[in-house]
C-alpha cells in the first residue's frame, strides 16, 4: 500500500537528513568560512517541512481508511473531504519526489565538502 511506502520513504529521508546533518556539522566544526552552510541548512529545513507534510498526509490516509465504512465508497469519501485535504493528499507523490531530490542534493554537498577536506 502506498501509505506504508510513503512512511518508509519519509523515515528514510528524515533519518538521512539527521545523519548527514550530524556528519556535516562535525566535519565543519573547525571551518569558519563554510560557504555551503546556508544551503545545507535551507535544504535540511525544507526536508523537515516536507517530512511534516508527509506525516500529515499519512495521518489523513490512516483516518480515511478507518472511516471508509462510514461512506458509500472511496469516491463518496473523497467528495466529503475539505479542499485543502484533497490538495494535500494529491501532493504526496510530488512531496516524496522533492524529498528524494533534496536528500540527493544534501549528499552531494556533504561529499563535495569531504572531497575538499581531502
Amino acid at each position: 500500500r502506498s501509505g506504508g511506502s510513503g512512511r518508509s520513504l519519509g523515515n528514510l529521508c528524515g533519518g538521512a537528513v539527521r545523519a548527514l546533518g550530524t556528519l556535516y556539522s562535525s566535519g565543519n566544526e573547525n571551518n569558519g568560512n563554510n560557504d555551503d552552510g546556508a544551503s545545507t541548512t535551507s535544504i535540511e529545513e525544507e526536508l523537515e517541512r516536507l517530512q511534516n507534510q508527509l506525516s500529515l498526509i499519512e495521518a489523513l490516509e490512516e483516518r480515511n481508511i478507518a472511516q471508509l465504512d462510514s461512506f458509500v465508497d472511496v469516491e463518496d469519501q473523497w467528495d466529503s473531504l475539505e479542499e485543502d485535504e484533497r490538495i494535500l493528499l494529491s501532493s504526496k507523490d510530488l512531496i516524496t519526489q522533492e524529498m528524494e531530490s533534496l536528500t540527493e542534493q544534501l549528499v552531494m554537498l556533504f561529499m563535495g565538502q569531504k572531497m575538499m577536506e581531502g
